[in-house]
């Protein structure tokens, strides 16, 4: 079974570079920028890893992460933000996130982030 990667943010371009990346990996990805869509798709795709910004216009990362965190406690939930503030990663905790990065972020990290989310599911 090819492994599911969902990802969730409201630039284009960032879910276009989140395809190519994952996808020359092997993964099977899934971009939106509707939380609607993403919820959706979590169900129906049976995805344990998501990818989400935390700024997004008509459901926040943080609203969505807690959505996400009632119907699956297990999935790997990956905050990645352009514009953190100090308060962003303990909210990102306090909501359900296993981890948070900073937008820009260098490939080798985000593919190191999803092999790591995987493992731990």
């Amino acid at each position: 079974m090819q492994n599911k990667i969902l990802v969730v943010d409201d630039e284009e371009f960032i879910l276009e570079l989140f395809e190519t990346a994952f996808s020359s990996k092997g993964y099977c990805v899934f971009t939106t920028m509707d939380p609607s869509e993403a919820l959706k798709l979590f169900d129906e795709e049976n995805i344990k890893v998501v990818f989400m910004d935390i700024n997004m216009p008509v459901m926040s990362g943080l609203d969505l992460c807690r959505e996400i965190r009632r119907r699956d406690t297990e999935a790997q939930l990956i905050a990645v933000t352009g514009s953190p503030t100090t308060s962003d990663r303990l909210q990102c905790m306090e909501a359900g996130f296993n981890s948070f990065y900073t937008k820009p972020i260098a490939l080798n990290d985000l593919y190191n982030a999803a092999k790591n989310a995987f493992e731990r599911i």
